[in-house]
């Protein structure tokens, strides 16, 4: 009798492990489809795209854009890159608030990718995430809305790291001037514009100073103060 029960204890516990590995099995399956699938639409949109057919690349940057939504984390990339084409063609084709209604995710997270890279100081793999930023909301709201100083501001001050004083001196002065033409004297946006550039300013002294010291000689006091 004890053996039976033990039989038919192991018979659910092998039916149990087989079920679950075919529902894992399924699982694995779907997301490989929605993957292929997602890829094959943004392949599509794309090669529309470059034959001028926008209402079509729009529609299957839609569909990519759904697939993204039902099947990937959040965090994806595939949804960022999605919603991030979907607003590109929403801006080419005129439709301006959906662009727009879009794009503030997109840039919120290219900020997220371009902080975290900063704060482990890789300063050149941070670049292409800022630069990606700016040409993606020049794109969606043109070439001086408030929404471009973010990522002027973030450029500027990987520039600066570089060492690359003409680069930061630019990309701070854009930065500047959207913020004095479009926001007003109060509002925070301003003022981290020109915390900013007095950040890139200090940097670029102390380069100067480095600079300035004979060959050989040690810059204690700059390196005291880094």
């Amino acid at each position: 009798m004890l053996s039976l029960k033990k039989s038919s204890s192991w018979r659910v516990i092998i039916a149990v492990s087989l079920g679950a590995l075919i529902l894992a099995t399924f699982g694995l399956r779907l997301y490989f489809n929605a993957d292929r699938r997602w890829k094959s639409l943004n392949q599509q949109a794309e090669q529309l795209t470059a034959q001028g057919r926008m209402d079509e690349a729009l529609a299957a940057s839609k569909k990519a854009l759904d697939i993204a939504q039902q099947k990937f984390d959040p965090k994806d990339s595939r949804l960022l890159t999605s919603m991030e084409s979907v607003a590109r063609l929403d801006a080419k084709l005129g439709k301006t608030s959906e662009a727009q209604e879009l794009a503030q995710p997109v840039l919120d997270a290219l900020d997220d990718q371009t902080q975290n890279l900063w704060a482990k100081r890789k300063f050149d793999d941070a670049l292409p995430a800022a630069a990606r930023s700016l040409d993606f909301a020049r794109a969606v709201f043109g070439n001086q809305d408030i929404h471009d100083a973010k990522p002027l501001e973030n450029l500027a001050q990987l520039y600066s790291k570089q060492g690359r004083v003409a680069d930061a001196e630019q990309a701070t002065g854009e930065a500047l001037d959207i913020a004095h033409a479009t926001v007003g004297p109060d509002d925070l946006r301003l003022a981290d514009a020109l915390q900013i550039q007095a950040t890139v300013l200090t940097d670029e002294n102390k380069y100067a100073s480095r600079a300035a010291l004979p060959a050989g000689a040690t810059n204690s006091t700059s390196s005291s103060g880094a």
